[in-house]
């Protein structure tokens, strides 16, 4: 789309006005008419923009529900890690000289449990490349420690399978902080992805006031729910009961003449055009809560007509 620029806008209505001044009303009525494609042109970069927004928005979302997943993760890790302990606290071993082996709290028999935990670990495993490659395809990069989790998992997985409960815990140890630090690198990654201190929040329908460099919003509490604000010379809601799509009275032809009762002559149409943007204009100057660039430059354009 053909960039436009606040010094676009001012030679539009210039031009317009000049040829309103000199009586060329034909001149006058299609820089007019350049002047709201112009606008038209604005308003649909800003849907395109609330679009570009939203699927941010909804990328944003999936990063962060993988973050939590990875959370999850960290927690089921320590279930797995907290059984390897326990089993490993009751099997003797050559430090202890003669203590007893400490006491399962549970009657669980260690070698279901085992066999049951390197079945979780597997599918841990599973889920972590799963996860890794859907965060990829969402950022452009894997978080390296979430590799070196999956060599973790892989290793417990194996320790479990052999009935090595103490090195299993190792491994599941070292699986844990591993996620903790590859969470911390997707957040990381994420930032990169989407940039720092955006409006990543931006609820659908969000109102803002980016409509490229005139800085104006196309709706501004008077056009309709699908972000079509009222442009001058178009239908608002006040006088949409009297006017086609095109802010023609009904029954005026194109030619012009009024096919109706409304008689209106072409000086007198490009008049009433022209005061439509002008009471367009002051309104917005009115509202002080704008920016102040917006502002300066409105009263340029008011300093037109």
């Amino acid at each position: 789309a053909q960039h436009l620029s606040n010094r676009d806008f001012e030679r539009m209505a210039e031009a317009a006005r000049e040829a309103a001044k000199q009586g060329r009303m034909d001149e006058a009525q299609r820089r007019m008419a350049e002047l709201e494609r112009m606008l038209d042109q604005l308003r649909n970069a800003r849907t395109e923009h609330g679009q570009a927004d939203q699927r941010n928005n909804q990328q944003r979302q999936r990063g962060r529900q993988q973050m939590g997943a990875v959370q999850d993760m960290i927690g089921r890790q320590g279930n797995l890690l907290d059984h390897s302990q326990s089993r490993s606290e009751q099997q003797p071993h050559p430090s202890r000289g003669n203590r007893q082996p400490r006491q399962p709290t549970s009657p669980t028999d260690p070698n279901a449990e085992r066999e049951a935990d390197e079945r979780v670990q597997q599918a841990l495993r599973r889920a972590l490349g799963e996860l890794m490659q859907q965060f990829g395809d969402l950022t452009g990069e894997i978080p390296p420690s979430l590799g070196e989790a999956d060599r973790s998992m892989r290793e417990a997985g194996r320790q479990l399978g052999q009935g090595n409960d103490q090195q299993a815990g190792e491994a599941e140890q070292q699986a844990i902080e591993a996620l903790q630090k590859g969470g911390r690198e997707m957040g990381q990654a994420m930032a990169r992805k989407f940039g720092t201190g955006q409006n990543g929040q931006m609820s659908e329908g969000d109102d803002g006031d980016s409509d490229g460099d005139m800085g104006m919003s196309m709706q501004d509490g008077h056009g309709d729910s699908s972000g079509r604000g009222t442009l001058p010379g178009q239908p608002g809601r006040a006088d949409s009961r009297n006017r086609d799509p095109l802010g023609r009275h009904y029954g005026q032809g194109s030619s012009g003449a009024d096919e109706g009762n409304d008689v209106t002559v072409p000086e007198e149409r490009e008049r009433q055009r022209t005061q439509a943007i002008q009471e367009e204009l002051r309104r917005r100057g009115a509202e002080r809560e704008r920016p102040q660039p917006e502002l300066d430059y409105i009263d340029r354009l008011l300093k037109q007509f």
